[in-house]
């Protein structure tokens, strides 16, 4: 049997096609159970493409004897991280305080059954014992053994862990710092500390990409290009690093698409899966990168990646899945099979930087097919996932489940900005404001200012935890500052821009300790000490066609371009009142207000030249 509301096989689930372990959902159900019985439960988090995930469901969750152990021990529970990132997000901080070591996938935790907290912690385990690896079975016979002998030293533990996650929750909120360019600063100067100028990059084995550090670059050296010295250091470390990743085999050479990572420093031993966000968020850099230099290097890699998101990870019935792994091959395997395994859910925060991203694209090459396939995301996503005045996370199996996000929230409002940029409709604005009245209203922290991951209205797993740093998507409150500048600047709403103020006032002191882990917020604080730009052109059609072309060819990441039918009715007070005048007309706005109307389209580019 399958939960609709998680994707789970439950305990009902017991013909020799399932794995013979008794996986429940997160939930009362197996906490309750767990009560009852006085079992531990065993938190299993991982997600499909994971490949350490799948070899440990093969060698221990599906191996009759181990599974059998893991029943008459514990509860055991499964969770996607991409459904619960709040658990995923928990559990790998409990993880890093019991074992002073950073965690992954899959994530191994015990649970005590009465508070639900972990008292054990490990990542992949083994079913035969190796080299500093205990065996699996091992490992779950000790623990139990430990968990019966010991409820005195895990209790005292249990309080201890409860106190450090608190603390770490509250760390963001114990100082107060200025909200100038010290930060900004400082991320530049650890960027180019730590800078890989071989291969571009920053760190070594496993390497990731860091496309928000690459946006930031872009930015800080475009910032400079008036100033006595333009800081091409920035632009060089951009570029190198956009250029190795593309040349290495982090890019697929004949099908396009970026893995998540490489195995080594060169970038030349890619991980086998391709997921969504990654190649969602290195497409916005690339495309950037390519109105910013007019490299066609950079255009060929937007066009592969984009290629790639709309032939392997496009959904026949609208939106985008999440990941595509290529299966490694055996000696035993069929050499025709196929090689690739997809994970099928369609996942809105993820979908919303698709959206972002295939905008971009479409803005620095003129593809009309791209910008089609944002609008059509945007339309699934308000048709299916959007009920009742709530955003649902995940859909899959022509079913749309599990509350939304804060990130999920913010990077569907960031979406719905970009689209705007290609089009603009009254209505999804208004509906980017009624996302914001959910995320103001239901997400907020009103003690210390942010947002929580989790909505005031959702059962959280220990705690409700803000996240202020980068992680596999940009971080939620980064996104919730940046769209609360824009939305606020746009339309003059001061709540809005006061909200935003008071969430990089919450995170920056963390920021400033570790910049290169937080640049999606100081992004966010680049747009409140450099506020954004409004460009709103008012005519038919086919007339605004052409201004917003040549504007699309302009690397000026500060401004907003909105291209509004001259007969849209119903326009917030702010975009009202810049009106229609000829058969086409300009404004240039900022948080001061507006210019005078501008005809000619020769004075609107140096207009913004000027700017």
């Amino acid at each position: 049997m399958t939960d609709p509301q998680t994707g789970l096989t439950g305990p009902a689930a017991s013909d020799s096609s399932h794995p013979p372990v008794i996986w429940y959902a997160w939930g009362p159900q197996a906490l309750q159970l767990a009560r009852e019985t006085g079992k531990p439960l065993l938190l299993s988090i991982g997600y499909e493409s994971c490949h350490w995930c799948q070899v440990m469901a093969r060698e221990s969750f599906e191996h009759p004897a181990t599974a059998l152990l893991m029943n008459q021990l514990f509860i055991n529970v499964k969770v996607d991280r991409d459904q619960r990132p709040d658990i995923d997000h928990l559990g790998q901080l409990a993880h890093r305080l019991l074992t002073h070591r950073s965690g992954g996938w899959p994530l191994t935790l015990f649970l005590t059954p009465d508070e639900a907290l972990p008292f054990f912690a490990g990542t992949y385990f083994p079913r035969e014992a190796g080299p500093g690896m205990p065996a699996f079975v091992d490992v779950l016979q000790r623990v139990a053994q430990y968990y019966q002998t010991q409820p005195a030293a895990i209790h005292e533990q249990n309080q201890t862990l409860r106190g450090a996650l608190q603390d770490l929750a509250d760390v963001a909120a114990t100082e107060t710092v200025a909200l100038d360019a010290a930060a900004l600063l400082a991320a530049r100067t650890q960027l180019q500390a730590l800078f890989d100028r071989e291969h571009g990059g920053w760190g070594s084995a496993p390497k990731f990409p860091r496309p928000a550090a690459v946006i930031g670059l872009l930015r800080h050296w475009q910032a400079t290009a008036h100033e006595v010295e333009v800081d091409l250091q920035a632009l060089f470390m951009a570029s190198l690093t956009l250029q190795r990743m593309a040349q290495g085999a982090l890019q697929d050479p004949t099908q396009g698409g970026f893995s998540s990572y490489c195995l080594d420093q060169a970038w030349q031993t890619p991980s086998l899966e391709k997921t969504l966000p990654d190649n969602a968020l290195l497409l916005s850099a690339y495309a950037a990168a390519t109105i910013a230099t007019g490299d066609p290097d950079y255009a060929q890699v937007v066009t592969a990646t984009a290629r790639f998101m709309l032939r392997d990870l496009q959904a026949p019935a609208g939106g985008f899945y999440s990941a595509l792994k290529r299966k490694p091959l055996t000696a035993t395997a069929d050499p025709s099979g196929d090689e690739t395994g997809l994970d099928s859910k369609v996942l809105t925060g993820a979908n919303a930087l698709a959206i972002r991203a295939l905008a971009d694209a479409a803005r620095a090459l003129g593809q009309d097919e791209w910008a089609d396939a944002a609008t059509l995301t945007l339309s699934f996503i308000q048709q299916h996932l959007w009920h009742d005045g709530r955003l649902l996370a995940v859909y899959a199996d022509g079913q749309a489940y599990q509350p939304a996000f804060l990130d999920d929230y913010v990077l569907l409002i960031d979406a719905i900005l970009a689209v705007q940029s290609l089009r603009f409709k009254a209505e999804e604005l208004h509906w980017a404001c009624q996302l914001m009245d959910v995320v103001l209203t239901r997400f907020a922290d009103t003690d210390r200012s942010g947002f929580y991951l989790c909505a005031d209205d959702q059962h959280p797993f220990i705690q409700r935890n803000r996240i202020f740093n980068d992680q596999r998507l940009p971080a939620g409150n980064a996104i919730a500052a940046q769209v609360l500048l824009r939305l606020g600047h746009l339309l003059g709403e001061q709540r809005y821009l006061q909200a935003a103020e008071d969430t990089l006032r919450a995170g920056l002191a963390l920021a400033s300790a570790q910049p290169i882990s937080h640049m999606s917020l100081l992004l966010a604080l680049d747009e409140l000490l450099r506020p954004p730009m409004f460009v709103i052109i008012r005519g038919s059609a086919a007339a605004m066609h052409v201004w917003q072309t040549a504007l699309g060819k302009l690397y000026a990441p500060r401004v907003m371009v909105l291209s509004i039918d001259s007969q849209q009715q119903s326009l917030p007070n702010s975009l009202a009142a810049c009106q229609p005048h000829g058969e086409l007309v300009a404004y240039v706005c900022d948080h001061k207000g507006c210019s005078a109307p501008i005809t000619a389209l020769a004075l609107l580019l140096d207009a913004l030249r000027a700017a």
